[in-house]
C-alpha cells in the first residue's frame, strides 16, 4: 500500500501526460528492481540502440512476427473453463511475449494478468500487469489493467492513484488523437466518453470503500454529466449521499 493519498486538486484533473516522481515512485513501489530500472535506463538507451542495429535481420523479424502471433491466436482459442485450460492459455501468451516482449504485443501481457486473477494469484497478475506498463507508461488502456489487478489485490489506494492516471491519459488531447488514430485503423471507433466514466466509476468505487466520500462523490457526479441517468452511477450517488449523512 502507498503512503500518500491521492488528495487535492491535481489528483483529480489532467495536469501532465508525462510520468513524473509519483509515477516513478507508484512503480518502484510495486517492483523494488525497478528504482534501479529508471536510474539506469537513460546510461543503457545508447548500448540498446546500437545492439538493435548490430543484430536487426530483416528475415528473422519476420518469421518471428508470424510465430508469436501463432502463439497468441493459440492462446486465444483457449477457454477459460477449467485450470487447466487457463494454465494452457497463460502458457501460450507467455510464449508469443518471449517472442515478442514489445509494445507491439502489449495484449499478452494483459491477458496473462487476467488469467492470473482468475487464478486467485494476485501478486503474478499485479506484477504482470506492471511489466505491460513498462512498455509504455503513457498507455491508459495499462493503467486500467494494473488498477484492475490491484483492486482484485485489495490494495485500493494504489489503485486510486493508478486509476487517477488512466483518468489522465484518457482526458489528454494527444492520446486521444493517437487512440482514435488505432481504432480507425481496425476499423473501430474510440469512445473517449465511455472509457472515461468506466475509471471514474471505478475510481469512485475505490474511493467509497476507503471512505473517501466526497471525492467519490466527485467521481460520480462526473460520470452523470458524461451520461445523465445512468442507472449504476445513480444507484452509487444513493449510496454515497446514504453513508456521507450516517457518517455524519
Amino acid at each position: 500500500m502507498l503512503k500518500h493519498k491521492v488528495t487535492g486538486p491535481n489528483a483529480y484533473s489532467n495536469n501532465s501526460r508525462k510520468m513524473g516522481p509519483r509515477e516513478r515512485k507508484f512503480l518502484e513501489k510495486q517492483n523494488p528492481s525497478n528504482a534501479f530500472f529508471w536510474k539506469k535506463a537513460k546510461l543503457l538507451v545508447p548500448f540498446i540502440i546500437a545492439s538493435a542495429i548490430y543484430f536487426a535481420n530483416p528475415g528473422e523479424a519476420k518469421e518471428q512476427a508470424q510465430d508469436w502471433k501463432h502463439y497468441y491466436n493459440l492462446a486465444e482459442s483457449v477457454n477459460c473453463s477449467n485450470h487447466e485450460k487457463i494454465k494452457y492459455k497463460i502458457k501460450y501468451y507467455e510464449k508469443s511475449i518471449a517472442l515478442n516482449s514489445t509494445k507491439q504485443n502489449i495484449g499478452s501481457y494483459w491477458h496473462v494478468g487476467e488469467m492470473y486473477i482468475l487464478e486467485d494469484d494476485m501478486d503474478k497478475a499485479v506484477k504482470t500487469q506492471v511489466k505491460a506498463l513498462k512498455l509504455d507508461i503513457n498507455d491508459a488502456e495499462s493503467w486500467r489493467h494494473v488498477a484492475q489487478a490491484l483492486d482484485c489485490k485489495n490494495d485500493l489506494e494504489s489503485a486510486v492513484e493508478a486509476w487517477t492516471q488512466a483518468i489522465i491519459l484518457v482526458e489528454d488531447t494527444e492520446t486521444f488523437k493517437y487512440n482514435k488514430s488505432i481504432y480507425s485503423k481496425y476499423g473501430g471507433d474510440y469512445d473517449q466518453k465511455k472509457e472515461l466514466s468506466m475509471s471514474l466509476t471505478m475510481r469512485a468505487q475505490d474511493l467509497e470503500t476507503l471512505q473517501e466520500y466526497d471525492n467519490a462523490l466527485k467521481d460520480i457526479e462526473r460520470v452523470l454529466k458524461i451520461y445523465p441517468g445512468h442507472h449504476i452511477a445513480s444507484d452509487m450517488k444513493k449510496d454515497i449521499l446514504d453513508q456521507m449523512k450516517e457518517k455524519k
